[in-house]
């Protein structure tokens, strides 16, 4: 029998691809292989309690969230690279807001 294995994502697992189906297959093939998969989760393995999930920009930390949350949709890669599905069913780019409520 192997050792536990914990994974978290980090954000650069969903560049080039759409965050909610990203993170659906990554649980199921985590499961299927026996790993476990933390996003917004935690796991007690022989009594130390991992916690994990994806950790986003805090657009509140300087204390002006709203030009934060526009300087971060404008010049980071996240806000470029990843999609993300509204719950319209329509894909947009995955913005400042989204990191908020993200699934």
């Amino acid at each position: 029998m192997g050792r536990p294995v914990v994974y978290v994502a980090g954000n650069h697992e969903f560049y080039r691809s759409e965050m909610k189906s990203n993170l659906a297959e990554a649980a199921r093939v985590a499961d299927n292989a026996g790993i476990h998969f933390l996003h917004r989760r935690a796991v007690i393995i022989n009594g130390v309690r991992f916690i994990g999930c994806t950790l986003w920009t805090d657009y509140r930390l300087l204390g002006t969230p709203k030009p934060s949350m526009i300087t971060a949709g404008q010049e980071l890669n996240d806000h470029r690279l990843i999609r993300y599905r509204e719950e319209s069913g329509h894909f947009s780019r995955f913005m400042p807001w989204h990191a908020w409520s993200a699934p």
